[in-house]
C-alpha cells in the first residue's frame, strides 16, 4: 500500500500521482481550503465544478424552485427515462 500524507491537500496530490492523474476536479467549496499551488507544483491542474442545477416544476412547492434537491425530486416531478431527461433539459 502506498504511503499517503496526513495533510489533506498533499494526500490528494499523492492519490492523484498514484493513479496517474494530471487534473483534479473538485467541488466549488473546496476553494476555501484546498492548497492549489501544491497541486500546481506537482504538475497537476485543479478545476472547480460550477454546478448549475437544472430547473424543473416541483409539485410540492408553490411556484418557487428549490435547488439542490436529490435526484429523487427530479424523478418524482419529471418522471424517468427520456421524457424525464427532456423535462430536465439533460
Amino acid at each position: 500500500m502506498p504511503e499517503f500524507s496526513e495533510d489533506r491537500s498533499q494526500r490528494l496530490v499523492d492519490i492523484c500521482r498514484h493513479v496517474g492523474a494530471d487534473t483534479y476536479l473538485s467541488g466549488a467549496q473546496a476553494r476555501c481550503y484546498l492548497d492549489v499551488p501544491r497541486f500546481e507544483a506537482a504538475g497537476m491542474r485543479v478545476e472547480f465544478q460550477q454546478f448549475e442545477h437544472p430547473r424543473h416544476e416541483q409539485a410540492q412547492h408553490s411556484g418557487e424552485f428549490v435547488s439542490h434537491m436529490s435526484a429523487v425530486d427530479g424523478l418524482f416531478n419529471c418522471g424517468g427515462g427520456d421524457a424525464g431527461r427532456e423535462k430536465l433539459n439533460l
